[in-house]
This record gives C-alpha cells, sequence and structure tokens, in this order.
C-alpha cells in the first residue's frame, strides 16, 4: 500500500469482515508527514455530497454559482479511504472517476487539480457482475486480498495485545514529507526499462490476448488490462526499483 502511495495508485482491499481492512487504510496515512485523509463508509443511500463536499448555500444565493465546500472532504484529502465500496450506487460511484483517476475535481465552473495521492478501497468481495462497474474497478491498479491470521505465532500475538492496534508507530523523522515525495516522482520518471523487461512484459500482453481470443471477456472470462493499466502498472514498476535504489 506504501508502494502504490508513493506510485500515485489506487489499491483495492477485499476479504471478510474483522480482517482489519480498515485499519489498514487508516495506518498507511502514519508513514507520511501530516497527511491529510478522508474516510467514509458508504451505502445504498450515499450522495455526491457527502464525499465531495456539500454545495455552498451562501456562493448559490449571492453569486449564482454552483460550488462545493470541499474542506474536510475527499478533493483535499491525498489519502481517501472508502469502504464498502460497492454499496454505493452506480451514479455516486461515476461522480468519483474523474477524482480518483487523473486527479482532478469540477468544482462549479472551475477545475482543480487535487492533492490525492491514493485512494483505497474496500469490500467483501471483488466487483459485483453489475453495469456500470466496470470503469471504477479499473481505477483500482491493486488488488489484495486480507485473509484472516494464519500462522499460530501471530494469532497468539494478536490475543496478547491489549489497547489500541491503531495507534501511529512511526517516529516523526521516518515520516515521508513533501519534498521527498517531489524529489522520488522526478527521479522516477527517470528509471528506464530494459530490453529485456519489456520483451517479458510484451509476451505477458501476447499471452494475454491469446488467451482472450479463446474466451468470452464479456462473460469475465477473459483477462481485461485496459491501456491505463499497463501505463499505470510500468510506473509502479519504476516507484519499486528506485526504491531499491535501482535505475
Amino acid at each position: 500500500m506504501v508502494l502504490a502511495a508513493l506510485a500515485g495508485e489506487n489499491v483495492f482491499l477485499y476479504g471478510p469482515p474483522g480482517v482489519a481492512k480498515s485499519m489498514l487504510a487508516r495506518r498507511l496515512a502514519f508513514a507520511f508527514r501530516d497527511a491529510r485523509t478522508f474516510e467514509y463508509l458508504l451505502g445504498r443511500f450515499t450522495t455526491p455530497e457527502e464525499i465531495l463536499g456539500p454545495v455552498s448555500i451562501s456562493r448559490l444565493k449571492d453569486a449564482d454559482r454552483f460550488e462545493r465546500v470541499v474542506d474536510g472532504f475527499l478533493p483535499t484529502a491525498e489519502i481517501a479511504f472508502l469502504d464498502e465500496i460497492w454499496n454505493a450506487s452506480s451514479p455516486t460511484l461515476n461522480t468519483l472517476l474523474t477524482a480518483i483517476n487523473e486527479r482532478r475535481f469540477r468544482n462549479g465552473s472551475e477545475e482543480l487539480r487535487i492533492p490525492l495521492r491514493t485512494v483505497i478501497g474496500a469490500a467483501g468481495q471483488l466487483v459485483p457482475n453489475e453495469p456500470g462497474l466496470d470503469n471504477l474497478w479499473d481505477r483500482f491498479l491493486l488488488r489484495i486480498r486480507v485473509a484472516p491470521i494464519q500462522s499460530a505465532e501471530a494469532f497468539l500475538s494478536l490475543i496478547h495485545t491489549v489497547g489500541t492496534l491503531e495507534g501511529d508507530s512511526v517516529p516523526p523523522e521516518d515520516k515521508i514529507t513533501a519534498d521527498e515525495l517531489d524529489e522520488w516522482t522526478d527521479a522516477r520518471d527517470a528509471v528506464t526499462i530494459p530490453d529485456d523487461v519489456a520483451a517479458l512484459i510484451l509476451d505477458i500482453r501476447e499471452r494475454i490476448a491469446r488467451h482472450n481470443s479463446m474466451t468470452n471477456v464479456e462473460e469475465n472470462d477473459g483477462v481485461a488490462v485496459s491501456d491505463r493499466r499497463w501505463r499505470q502498472a510500468i510506473r509502479l514498476l519504476r516507484t519499486s526499483a528506485l526504491l531499491n535504489d535501482r535505475t
């Protein structure tokens, strides 16, 4: 999840209740210094105003302008966590597409660049087979299954732990700063893709195409990878190489 945030990509967590999906999402903010966050539990009746901010009555009344009050809502966050994301209606989710992918938000007549580094979605299952959700699903580059604790040692550690598990245990001097983020972003774009790695990626792409030619993609038998996801995956690889001191 830290890698995704540093690459500017989004993460989807799925698994049964009680496996700490929400705790993981909240703890991610501790890796960054003074990170602004937004968290919301979505439901059937969630409206865009609850996520993007309410309409400013004063601006509408005094200037005849439709603008939202965005402070404290998703458009001003660096890390956003949307829990039980599939519970929301398709129209509500569709309002998030541009913000989640292009990091842009239209507030009235003005289009704003927003500071989002990553959006974390969570649910008990992968995307439901319902119309209108594919576009949002494609925005989550990493899909991570969160399972219950497996080892006896880890389980005993869990039941012996007292107090909260959600405290900030990252020393202030270890937190990632805005200057470091800017520096790493510039350095990441300078990472090169060796010919053998490019050939491997091309081979994977061709194998997927051959697989899809023998299956029905529309019935979820194939592997759908958009051009956007290929580009995002390469950015993730570049970020990983940089953070492991490779060029």
